[in-house]
C-alpha cells in the first residue's frame, strides 16, 4: 500500500500535510501548529477578524453546529462528523480560517471519508482545551 504525503504552504496562510492514501480516497487534512503554547483563551478584540469576516465566522458557526451528527471525545479534545451533503469541505476550511486567528491554542484536523462518506472536523490541543470546547461549543 502505497501513500503520499506532500506540504504545501499557502503564502501568508498557513502549511498543510495532505495525506492521500493511493488505494483509498480518504484524504486527511491537518494544519500544523506553531511549538510554542498559546493561552486557551478566544481573541475576540478588533481588528483580529474584520467585521465581514466576524459576520462570515458566525454564520458558518451556526450552519455548522446545525449540521453535526456526531460527536467524539479523543483524548486531547472532540471529534464533529458532519455529512457530506450538508456540510462542504470548503466550508469547515473556511471556519478553521477565521477560527484559528481567534483560538490560536487549538489544532484542526479534517478526514474526508471515501464513497461520499462523512467528512469529520477534529478539534484538539493541550491541557483544558477539551474543557473550553464542552464550555464553547456546548457539548455535554
Amino acid at each position: 500500500m502505497k501513500s503520499m504525503v506532500s506540504f504545501i504552504t499557502i503564502v501568508g496562510l498557513f502549511p498543510l500535510q495532505l495525506t492521500h492514501k493511493m488505494e483509498s480516497t480518504t484524504m486527511s487534512i491537518s494544519i500544523a501548529e506553531k511549538s510554542n503554547e498559546s493561552a486557551i483563551a478566544c481573541t475576540r478584540e478588533p481588528g483580529v477578524l474584520s467585521p465581514e469576516q466576524r459576520e462570515r465566522h458566525q454564520a458558518l458557526g451556526q450552519q455548522m453546529m446545525s449540521a453535526v451528527q456526531e460527536v467524539q471525545e479523543l483524548p486531547d479534545g472532540y471529534a464533529i462528523r458532519y455529512s457530506a451533503e450538508t456540510v462542504s469541505v470548503l466550508t469547515l476550511a473556511e471556519f478553521i480560517t477565521f477560527e484559528r486567528l481567534c483560538c490560536r491554542f487549538l489544532n484542526f484536523g479534517l478526514e474526508v471519508e471515501r464513497e461520499e462518506g462523512p467528512v469529520w472536523l477534529r478539534l484538539t490541543g493541550g491541557e483544558g482545551v477539551k474543557e473550553f470546547l464542552r464550555a464553547e461549543i456546548g457539548i455535554s
